[in-house]
């Protein structure tokens, strides 16, 4: 027979902080998952469907499996620990990040000013002084001409 205390089991829910309801309700769930009560005796116990009692279990476990989730290792940084120097550092870097993104938009923006724009005489001639006509029989030439090649 092993020694030291007996299992406390659901009753350690009693030490927990919350209300007296949900800590029934956690209580019948883990005595239906130790097998000491039946869903039905629980359902009856709580007055409630068994498919409710199906879905509270559910949310149970669920929150106890993502409340055990490995988290960040190690101590976080208190708020009293953040010096000076590093907050000076932080503060000039979202001032030079701010700035970055001021001059890449003035960049993009000088860029499309200095674009050149075709003049209203020239609207049917586009890249390299063709017409889309003369680059469209241009390109299926030049298709033809390829599988004439292929086909040798």
């Amino acid at each position: 027979m092993p020694g030291g205390r007996p299992p406390k089991g659901a009753d350690l829910v009693d030490r927990l902080e919350g209300s007296e309801e949900a800590k029934q309700r956690v209580k019948i769930v883990l005595e239906t998952i130790q097998g000491k009560r039946s869903v039905r005796e629980a359902t009856e116990l709580l007055g409630i469907s068994a498919s409710r009692f199906h879905a509270i279990r559910e949310k149970a476990l669920s929150g106890a499996v993502s409340s055990l989730e490995p988290g960040v290792r190690g101590r976080p940084p208190s708020e009293g620990e953040r010096t000076p120097e590093a907050e000076t550092l932080r503060q000039e870097n979202e001032r030079l990040r701010e700035a970055m993104a001021r001059e890449k938009a003035r960049a993009d923006v000088a860029e499309i000013l200095s674009a050149p724009r075709p003049s209203g005489g020239e609207g049917k001639k586009e890249r390299g002084g063709k017409s889309r006509a003369e680059r469209r029989r241009a390109l299926k030439a030049e298709r033809k001409a390829r599988k004439k090649k292929r086909k040798r």
